[in-house]
């Protein structure tokens, strides 16, 4: 990946043809990923290790350390047994379906679809010198 500056904030990555803008300040990145998972993707890690810069600041503060370790100092209740349960009528009589789902039309496929980052080049090499 090849980091280019465009502002002080603003950068553009360079990954073969494809190209992503990350904003250090706004915590965004053309991708999408650093706003859905509010940790930082492989190109916002780029430039902060491209700009020596501490990534502490540029993620969510619920994965840092102390966060996460409150989250499991307190006790959890186990439950009781199944037919102890108090269930309301109105909730016994609620059904619930699985989703309507459609399969998609014609034969499955036998392999996935890969990814140009995956595919193989069909052109073959040899030497220039003995063919």
């Amino acid at each position: 990946m090849t980091v280019r500056p465009a502002t002080e904030q603003l950068y553009i990555l360079f990954e073969g043809v494809r190209r992503n803008i990350v904003c250090l300040e706004e915590g965004t990145c053309s991708c999408g990923k650093l706003q859905i998972d509010e940790l930082s993707c492989p190109h916002a890690w780029a430039v902060l290790k491209n700009q020596q810069l501490k990534p502490g600041q540029y993620y969510s503060f619920y994965y840092k350390k102390h966060k996460l370790l409150r989250t499991y100092e307190f006790l959890v209740n186990l439950m009781s047994d199944e037919s102890l349960w108090v269930i309301p009528t109105e909730v016994m009589e609620d059904v619930v379906l699985p989703p309507k789902g459609r399969r998609n039309t014609g034969r499955p496929r036998k392999e996935r679809l890969k990814p140009a980052s995956e595919k193989e080049s069909k052109r073959a090499f040899s030497c220039f010198v003995c063919g």
